[in-house]
């Protein structure tokens, strides 16, 4: 049943509600992404150890490894531990971030979803835009679905619309 709604008026507020939202709602890997590396980037250990075995290896290349082998090989077993650490530490945090990556997307998908579902179903009978019927001419039953408005761009169409159009030109603008 669609609701016949004769007034031609538009919510401005609602109209860039929605379009905000269906480009927040093409954004949420960048949103997640974004999360993660705050709260994963390099620990103070890690970038320490990193350091050190940059520093030891510097000096293993100054040593002459016939001459000074007891010397050579204690550096070189010292620069081996700590390079398994790093990767221990890597391996954890890896396991880590992977569990969080999958709660954060778990948990924003169902917020946004049920944000969008509320804002379509409370919006459905608003319209977001009035054309002339003329112009969306022979796709206008689609386009007002379910405003019943002659010439209106109803949230049903549009914010599917905003989504695939932004994710688009995230491709897009991530490609080049």
């Amino acid at each position: 049943m669609i609701h016949q709604n004769n007034e031609r008026t538009v919510d401005h507020t609602t109209f860039w509600l929605i379009t905000f939202w269906a480009i927040f709602t093409a954004c949420i890997p960048n949103f997640v992404k974004m999360i993660l590396w705050i709260f994963f980037r390099e620990s103070e250990l890690e970038s320490n150890l990193r350091k050190q075995i940059t520093e030891l290896k510097t000096e293993l290349g100054t040593i002459n490894m016939t001459q000074e082998f007891v010397k050579y090989a204690k550096i070189q077993r010292k620069i081996n531990k700590m390079i398994e650490e790093l990767k221990n530490q890597g391996n954890m945090k890896t396991m880590l971030k992977l569990k969080a990556q999958v709660i954060i997307y778990a948990s924003v998908y169902i917020i946004v979803g049920t944000y969008t579902t509320y804002l379509i179903w409370s919006n459905r009978y608003k319209p977001l835009l009035i054309l002339e019927p003329r112009v969306m001419h022979p796709f206008d039953y689609i386009l007002r679905f379910p405003t019943g408005v002659d010439g209106a761009i109803g949230v049903t169409f549009w914010f599917p619309m905003v989504v695939s159009t932004s994710r688009y030109i995230k491709r897009i603008l991530s490609n080049s």
